[in-house]
C-alpha cells in the first residue's frame, strides 16, 4: 500500500504589481508537444460522462454542478495542448503582445473590462469583472452551454478534488495533473506533486480530468510547454485590471494565479446541464 500522505493544496495567490512576465524559469520555447499524441492501446480508461453540443465532459459531482470538458479548446485528446487565446478574445493569432491585444495596446491603456482607472485608457473604467459571452472563447468556439470557468469554479476544482501529478499521462509522454473525483472526504483538496507517494485507490478507469503542461503563448512563442500549465478563467484580477485570474500548475506545485491579459492561454471549458 502506498503512503497516502499527500500535500495539502496550495492556494497561494501569486500577486504582481505590474503586467510584466510572471516567472523566469527555464523556458521551453518549442512550439511542439511530445510526438505521441494518440491514445495508446491498453486497459479501457475513462473517456467521458456525456456530451454537450458535440464535446465531451466529465461529471466529478461538484457542488456547483459544473461539468468540466475532457479536452482543451482545439485539442482532440485529453493530453492535447489545444489552442491559445488572449483573455477576452475568441480567435487564435500569432503574436500575443500588447500591440495586438484587442482591448488595449498597453497595460495602462485598457479599453474594456477595467475596474481601476490607473490601467484604463485616459482613466477609463467600466466595472466589468467577468467576460461577456461575446468575449468568451469557450462559448464562441463550442456553443451550447460551454463557458470559460470563473474564479469560483477554479477554487471549487481545487477544494473538492484529488490532484495527482504524472510525467506520462496514459503513456502519451505528456506531463500534467490528473484530477479525480475523491473516493474519501479526506482526499478533497489534496495534491500529490512530483516525488510524493500517490494513492493506489485511483486509476485512469475512474472519472477524471487531465490538465497537460501546455504552457502559454507570448511574443509569438509557446513558453514553458512540458513544464507548466496556465489555465485562464473568465474572471478579471480586480486589484490590477491588466491581469486575469487563472490556474497555474507545475510538477512541484499548483496554485491560483493571475497573468497579463495579452498572453495566449489554454482554456478548459465547463458546461451545465
Amino acid at each position: 500500500m502506498k503512503n497516502k500522505a499527500i500535500l495539502l493544496m496550495s492556494l497561494c495567490i501569486v500577486a504582481f504589481a505590474s503586467c510584466s512576465d510572471d516567472d523566469k524559469d527555464s523556458n521551453n520555447d518549442g512550439n511542439n508537444q511530445p510526438v505521441n499524441n494518440t491514445t495508446p492501446a491498453g486497459p479501457q480508461i475513462f473517456t467521458s460522462s456525456g456530451e454537450e453540443n458535440g464535446h465531451s465532459y466529465v461529471d466529478l459531482e461538484l457542488p456547483s454542478g459544473a461539468l468540466w470538458a475532457t479536452t482543451n479548446i482545439g485539442g482532440a485528446l485529453p493530453q492535447s495542448y489545444g489552442q491559445y487565446f488572449a483573455w477576452g478574445e475568441t480567435q487564435i493569432k500569432t503574436g500575443y503582445t500588447w500591440a495586438d491585444y484587442q482591448y488595449g495596446k498597453d497595460s495602462i491603456a485598457i479599453e474594456k473590462y477595467c475596474v481601476d482607472a490607473a490601467h484604463g485608457k485616459d482613466g477609463f473604467t467600466d466595472d466589468k469583472l467577468a467576460l461577456e459571452l461575446t468575449g468568451d472563447a469557450a462559448h464562441v468556439q463550442w456553443g451550447g452551454s460551454w463557458v470559460t470557468p470563473n474564479a469560483n469554479l477554479r477554487q471549487e476544482l481545487f477544494k473538492e478534488c484529488y490532484w495527482e501529478y504524472t510525467p506520462n499521462y496514459n503513456n502519451s509522454m505528456v506531463a500534467g495533473y490528473i484530477i479525480y473525483k475523491p473516493k474519501h472526504s479526506a482526499d478533497k483538496g489534496r495534491v500529490a506533486v512530483k516525488g510524493d507517494e500517490t494513492s493506489d485507490l485511483y486509476s485512469l478507469t475512474d472519472p477524471h480530468l487531465f490538465l497537460p503542461f501546455a504552457g502559454f503563448k507570448a511574443e509569438g512563442k509557446i513558453r514553458y510547454s512540458g513544464n507548466r500549465g496556465v489555465y485562464i478563467t473568465s474572471s478579471l484580477y480586480p486589484e490590477n485590471s491588466c491581469r486575469a485570474r487563472g490556474i497555474a500548475i507545475k510538477e512541484d506545485t499548483t496554485f491560483t494565479s493571475q497573468h497579463p491579459r495579452y498572453y495566449g492561454f489554454t482554456i478548459r471549458p465547463v458546461c451545465f446541464k
